[in-house]
């Protein structure tokens, strides 16, 4: 249970940063997000709690459907607007 416990804060805190990253429109986040649920199996296993597979599970349907068509088109349009907004300043000054 103990393991179980040091294994849950730290991906629980990687998994609230992957996902304020992923709002903002940083698409390497997803990968980063897909490797945090991925470490996340392990635990839940170890921690044999019924709790911790389901939450295991969503976070792994979370991050899978991060990869549809929709979000897609979110992190290209925000990078296009990222890069945009780069070169205006850099224009500017």
């Amino acid at each position: 249970m103990l393991l179980g416990l040091v294994m849950a804060v730290p991906t629980i805190g990687a998994v609230v940063l992957f996902a304020s990253l992923v709002r903002r429109g940083f698409g390497w986040a997803r990968f980063a997000s897909f490797g945090t649920s991925a470490l996340g199996v392990p635990a839940a296993i170890a921690n044999g709690s019924p709790i911790a597979v389901v939450l295991i599970v969503a976070s792994l349907v979370a991050v899978l459907l991060l990869w549809l068509p929709t979000p897609d088109r979110y992190f290209r349009l925000t990078k296009a607007n990222r890069v945009r907004s780069s070169r205006e300043r850099v224009a500017g000054t």
